[in-house]
């Protein structure tokens, strides 16, 4: 998928601008209407991500070799006090009193889970 905006960028004329990836991550909790939003989804994606990111493949895709694309994960906490549905208030890796939702290694030091 990343390709396909490069490519698109470039017949736009647009070739030399850097991608990133602002924003990408799966809500730990949500409205009971709101199908595969759990923890083990959430976790499950970010420690995909993270791998993926941090590994020497990341560095890389086949439109442009050996550029990294930063990445961000969104969010660090979870909004208990923000509005809308239960997806838009369960996107962080920390609960708001800084307790972890669930374990995530963010420096790919630990040993991988099973």
């Amino acid at each position: 998928m990343l390709d396909s905006v490069i490519f698109a960028m470039t017949k736009l004329g647009f070739a030399i601008i850097r991608l990133v990836i602002a924003e990408t991550g799966w809500p730990n909790a949500g409205d009971v209407d709101q199908i595969g939003v759990n923890i083990f989804n959430s976790a499950t994606y970010n420690r995909n991500l993270i791998q993926r990111m941090t590994s020497k493949l990341a560095i890389e895709t086949p439109a442009r070799p050996s550029v990294v694309i930063p990445t961000f994960i969104f969010a660090l906490y979870n909004e208990n006090q923000k509005g809308g549905s239960g997806t838009k208030r369960h996107w962080g890796l920390l609960n708001p009193d800084g307790t972890s939702v669930y374990e995530v290694d963010l420096t790919e030091k630990r040993p991988k889970f099973d």
